[in-house]
């Protein structure tokens, strides 16, 4: 048995997965539809959407993890500025699914650029690189770090781009077909 089939967030059938696919998707129709998006409110309303239950749930969970010595006061300061993920020592902590907002976030910061690259015909290109470079870090993080480091290695942003290609490719997809029948709807009126 190979080590890749031991790691079942490789296999694609996670609900993390559909998840980031998700967000990819529905995140990216604005930037797909309109080809102009006021980023200034974007960036406000990912901040509003998900900073205020985020810091309640680490002041709170954070509190009581402290107050029982579950957690450390640099677990909790990493939280709270979305790096828990970048150190091992952080990594998963206080809240353990905490990880997947740091992808996300990275994610919300990088998609105006991202979009660029899956407009209009381009995620012919962009989609099988994104899918290749998510599939070569993976593969190198397993050849590179023992089996016990892989869940750290592996559950950082390169692993999740191809997720966010899909997800942008099929919006991009919905925006084209959207506008295909807008038009079809000004050459053919009722």
């Amino acid at each position: 048995m190979s080590r890749c089939s031991r790691i079942p967030f490789l296999k694609l059938n996670s609900g993390v997965d559909f998840f980031f696919v998700l967000s990819g998707f529905l995140l990216s129709i604005p930037f797909m539809e309109s080809g102009k998006v006021n980023l200034r409110a974007y960036y406000i309303k990912r901040v509003f959407r998900i900073l205020p239950v985020y810091y309640l749930s680490i002041g709170l969970c954070g509190s009581v993890l402290l107050f029982l010595n579950y957690a450390t006061l640099q677990q909790i300061l990493a939280s709270i500025f979305f790096v828990q993920s970048f150190s091992a020592s952080t990594f998963n902590t206080p809240n353990g699914v905490s990880w997947t907002l740091v992808i996300e976030e990275i994610f919300y910061a990088t998609l105006p650029v991202f979009a660029i690259i899956f407009v209009k015909n381009r995620w012919r290109y962009s989609l099988p690189a994104c899918l290749a470079a998510s599939l070569a870090y993976r593969e190198a993080v397993v050849q590179l770090y023992p089996i016990n480091d892989l869940a750290f290695h592996l559950w950082q942003y390169p692993s999740f781009l191809g997720h966010y290609a899909i997800g942008v490719t099929l919006a991009s997809f919905y925006a084209n077909r959207k506008m295909s029948v807008a038009k079809f709807n000004r050459l053919f009126p009722r």
